[in-house]
């Protein structure tokens, strides 16, 4: 299950990145696997904003979301790889609960480190380079972890797809590419004549849809083997008609309702076809982007994130998500891995009000005996003499 919340958050990064002149990939699907790590070990009023961002009636939805090991398409289909991993300090050992819905539910690798004199970053980084073949490397900076952290929660995912209609590489040519502030630059396009593809025109856009290899038929949506039905990958590339036109088409695109029949792709033969290959990595901390679409009592010292661990109350202080995509003749591959840090933060009671303003009684003691040397009571304070 992708939550809508999560395609939230997607939108806002590409927006964010729009912003910054850059190219943009993010992962919903690790977005959605990650927050439900946070809901299992919640309470309160975090655990009802949780569950209300996400669209969760009750726990039991966790379970309900896609597993992605078992998303691998048979017969030669595309390679899938998605896992879960936690890293707690042996201080704060983690609830018996929390440790079999991990375990059971999320399949996740748990390791006991310890924060104050290990260098978690690159146990955690060796681990996301291992998950996703190598794409992300460093997950965490050198440093980056602070020394008061509780757990760091985090998932990868991979991802490598041959096209079902690939590229001739000799048919591979520069050609001009206009930017959105109209300026022209020399891109490599991939170009193919005369195939045929699931393509729509929409009020302000296009859509082609690019079938990835299954091993059979790439365009039926869903073959039987073995009793279940394999998976069918592809990439969608929404194209707006003005040159202009991608912040309008983001801005305004209703990412929860993009794939239902409203959204009706028939298959035309495409010629030419022409689209440029391309290769980037892109991160994001979302925490500032998940507090600013509602959900902020994760990321508030409220003492309600208390199903995960013993011995302390925490809240989740950073989330960070790095992905890489390249996309070329042959097909595509694609990695995301998201880290979110749970730390111990310095917690500052609010001031509690005292004002002796009526009668009260007073007590002068040496603490180390414990002989009361004075008593007394107050009850009509003399005038000032001065």
């Amino acid at each position: 299950m992708i939550t809508n919340f999560s395609l939230a958050v997607a939108k806002r990064i590409l927006l964010e990145k729009l912003g910054e002149g850059v190219n943009a990939i993010c992962s919903p699907f690790s977005i959605s696997a990650i927050l439900n790590s946070v809901v299992a070990g919640a309470e309160g009023a975090t655990l009802k904003q949780l569950l209300g961002v996400l669209e969760y009636k009750s726990l039991n939805d966790i379970t309900k979301t896609v597993s992605l090991q078992s998303m691998s398409s048979k017969g030669g289909g595309p390679t899938i790889y998605f896992t879960n991993g936690v890293w707690v300090s042996k201080l704060f050992p983690l609830k018996p609960s929390y440790r079999d819905f991990i375990k059971t539910v999320e399949n996740t690798k748990v390791e006991e480190v310890d924060f104050q004199n290990e260098a978690v970053e690159e146990k955690i980084n060796l681990w996301a380079k291992k998950a996703t073949k190598g794409l992300i490397k460093n997950l965490f900076s050198s440093g980056t972890i602070p020394k008061d952290t509780i757990s760091i929660i985090s998932n990868a995912l991979y991802f490598k797809g041959d096209w079902e209609n690939p590229f001739d590489a000799s048919e591979t040519r520069n050609e001009d590419f206009q930017l959105l502030s109209g300026q022209i630059a020399q891109a490599p396009f991939m170009n193919q004549i005369d195939d045929y593809y699931d393509f729509g025109s929409f009020e302000g856009y296009k859509v082609l849809k690019m079938c990835y290899k299954n091993g059979t038929d790439a365009n039926s949506l869903a073959t039987a083997i073995n009793g279940q039905q394999e998976r069918c990958f592809s990439m969608y590339v929404f194209l707006p008609d003005e040159k202009d036109g991608l912040p309008n088409l983001i801005e305004n695109i209703k990412f929860q309702n993009l794939f239902n029949e409203q959204m009706k792709l028939d298959t035309v033969r495409i010629s030419p076809l022409s689209i440029p290959r391309f290769e980037f990595s892109c991160e994001c901390e979302l925490s500032n982007i998940m507090k600013m679409l509602g959900l902020t009592l994760p990321f508030e010292h409220n003492n309600e994130l208390t199903g995960m661990v013993y011995g302390s109350n925490f809240e989740v202080t950073s989330m960070l998500q790095k992905s890489y995509i390249e996309t070329n003749e042959e097909g595509t591959e694609a990695a995301s891995a998201i880290g979110m840090i749970c730390s111990a933060s310095p917690y500052k009671p609010p001031p509690v009000e005292f004002v002796a303003d009526h009668p009260f009684m007073f007590i002068i003691k040496e603490e180390f005996t414990g002989c009361i040397l004075f008593m007394g009571t107050i009850i009509n304070p003399p005038p000032s003499t001065n």
